[in-house]
């Protein structure tokens, strides 16, 4: 038998939710001018927001987004993703407008075996303009809202389990020509 649904509460079950982010986008942006990481409290250059938790980490910029590698060089969304999702997270990627998809290795003790076992996707961004177009990059310029089919999506994706089969069918070397989604 199935159980009545306020009887969740009494059993400290809780409905499966992701990060529920501001309907407009440039409140986001706005907001994570002045965020600061909670690893290495600064104001990432590349902000990135874990979609499970809703957590800022520092998102790899360059030669600078290395503050937070652990000593396998892991960036800190791939370290989040081990923590955090048990090797699997999407993030939104702020000043890209972006939700990357990253899947680690969760028992890898080298190097090597890091960048092979770690793998990544784009996924759609929640975000659309007034034509229901994306906007990746930032480059048009154009006031990006919310599409609630787009973030229900995410959610499914997160609550049935499908976020590894997402990033094998998307391909891991999508978007990435040195294949290393460990950096991230």
């Amino acid at each position: 038998s199935v159980l009545p649904l306020e009887w969740g509460g009494l059993l400290g079950w809780q409905q499966p939710s992701i990060t529920r982010l501001p309907t407009h986008f440039h409140e986001l942006l706005r907001d994570s001018a002045t965020l600061r990481c909670g690893k290495c409290k600064t104001v990432p250059r590349e902000p990135a927001i874990c979609m499970v938790c809703g957590c800022l980490v520092c998102g790899p910029a360059g030669q600078h987004g290395a503050c937070c590698n652990d000593s396998l060089d892991r960036g800190e969304c791939t370290q989040h993703a081990i923590k955090c999702g048990a090797g699997v997270a999407p993030f939104m990627f702020i000043k890209q407008c972006t939700v990357l998809l990253l899947r680690a290795s969760v028992e890898a003790t080298a190097k090597y075996a890091v960048k092979q076992g770690s793998a990544g996707a784009r996924l759609a961004t929640p975000y659309l303009d007034l034509f229901g177009e994306e906007d990746v990059g930032l480059r048009r310029g154009k006031p990006l809202m919310m599409c609630e089919a787009r973030h229900k999506r995410l959610l499914w994706l997160w609550v049935t389990h499908k976020l590894r089969g997402e990033v094998a069918r998307a391909g891991s070397g999508q978007n990435r020509p040195d294949n290393n989604w460990s950096s991230f």
